[in-house]
């Protein structure tokens, strides 16, 4: 008795696995902007704890830990108001997540911050 793969079964298996890397591959993808979005906010939440105050001094902080991630936000997209005692930061952007030439998806991003 012969035992071990056929030349089918190595066909299956590498093509079972070229689909495991493709849709890791997507799945990483689409994580990373997410990634930065919670880093942003986590990051935001920080520097208004740590007592920064006045807009400008707000949104340079925001944008030095947005280049940090390297995420393109415009400066006019960074709004910040302050409510009585209360801060509250918001900030829009988009990112493109690309597959080569075949396929792209733009994901647009919302953060609200209150301090």
């Amino acid at each position: 008795m012969k035992y071990g793969i056929g030349r089918d079964g190595f066909i299956k298996g590498f093509a079972w696995l070229l689909i495991f890397c493709l849709f890791l591959y997507v799945g990483l993808s689409f994580a990373r902007p997410y990634l930065h979005y919670y880093k942003l906010s986590s990051n935001t939440q920080n520097l208004l704890e740590i007592g920064v105050t006045g807009d400008a001094a707000i949104k340079t902080g925001i944008m030095e830990l947005a280049e940090d991630l390297n995420i393109q936000i415009p400066k006019e997209n960074i709004e910040v108001t302050k409510r009585g005692r209360n801060i509250v930061v918001s900030a829009f952007w988009s990112e493109t997540v690309k597959f080569g030439d075949v396929y792209q998806k733009r994901l647009d991003f919302e953060m609200v911050e209150k301090y």
